[in-house]
């Protein structure tokens, strides 16, 4: 798999924002990939635009050129390519940018916990929720106050397609940063379902070994320290309590492609990871 080459990541210019666009160069620095801005704030009429440096008070664009400069002050270029004005759909909006840019990651502060996008929430929250569920394109999600680390990651795995190419990534990435990896598949099965099929529970277990002991053979081969887990239970919980019990930095799941807003608020364990997960999550879109 390639490495990341061109990162987008959304800046709304406030401190929390601010924080994310800091670990974001730095990503790409340590990465020696591009990093791009897109810059949101508020209109004149209270909607959401994206717009250029240009466009904006003096203090946003010291605010970037400041923290680019201490972040990266080797570079070239001081500052990171900052997009121009966009009409439309702010999500959309930032899509496009990175479509055009040929950006492979996108990343954003969390924000979900207004993903009904109520009025007095800030725009920035609902943005985030759309561009998950809209971008074809790798979406990292930043909670409040979170660092972008890769000193432990976790993968959480199912044997889908989507699982397939999020491990890939997180084989990749792992070596390319000299990550740990844990590899965690979570066997879920319905309590009513015992007495139907006793057996079940036990085959599901094994197929799941099966997963995670085929993916630890490709960490081991491509020398990336990895462990594997099997739990049972409710996915997304046991997927964020397994972060948490082993300081994992970063948790890669799949995602099935461009799912839409509909679909991401229907319940999907990937959103509820989001959610709940104190570090940031890596969602795979390519597949």
């Amino acid at each position: 798999m390639k490495k990341l080459k061109s990162i987008l990541v959304v800046f709304n210019g406030a401190e929390t924002g601010n924080g994310h666009l800091r670990q974001a160069v730095k990503l790409a620095s340590d990465g020696h990939c591009e990093v791009a801005v897109a810059l949101v704030l508020p209109s004149a009429s209270g909607k959401p635009v994206l717009v250029g440096v240009k466009d904006v008070g003096e203090s946003a664009r010291s605010a970037i050129a400041r923290t680019v400069t201490a972040v990266k002050p080797k570079v070239e270029e001081a500052e990171p390519q900052i997009q121009t004005i966009l009409e439309g759909r702010v999500d959309e909006a930032i899509i496009n940018v990175a479509k055009e840019r040929d950006c492979d990651l996108i990343i954003i502060g969390r924000g979900l916990k207004a993903i009904e996008a109520k009025p007095e929430k800030s725009f920035m929250e609902s943005v985030t929720a759309r561009v998950i569920g809209k971008s074809p394109i790798d979406v990292l999600v930043v909670p409040r106050g979170a660092q972008i680390k890769w000193d432990h990651v976790l993968l959480a795995i199912d044997g889908s397609r989507c699982s397939e190419v999020a491990t890939g990534k997180a084989l990749a990435l792992s070596r390319e940063f000299g990550s740990s990896l844990n590899i965690l598949s979570v066997v879920n099965v319905p309590e009513e379902a015992y007495g139907d099929a006793p057996h079940e529970l036990e085959r599901l277990v094994d197929k799941a070994k099966k997963f995670v002991g085929i993916t630890k053979e490709r960490a081991d081969s491509m020398h990336v320290r990895a462990e594997a887990f099997v739990r049972e239970g409710s996915p997304h919980e046991r997927i964020v309590n397994l972060a948490n019990d082993t300081d994992s930095n970063i948790i890669f799941m799949g995602s099935y492609g461009r799912t839409g807003l509909r679909k991401l608020l229907m319940g999907s364990v990937t959103e509820k990871v989001i959610r709940q997960a104190s570090c940031p999550v890596y969602v795979v879109k390519s597949c």
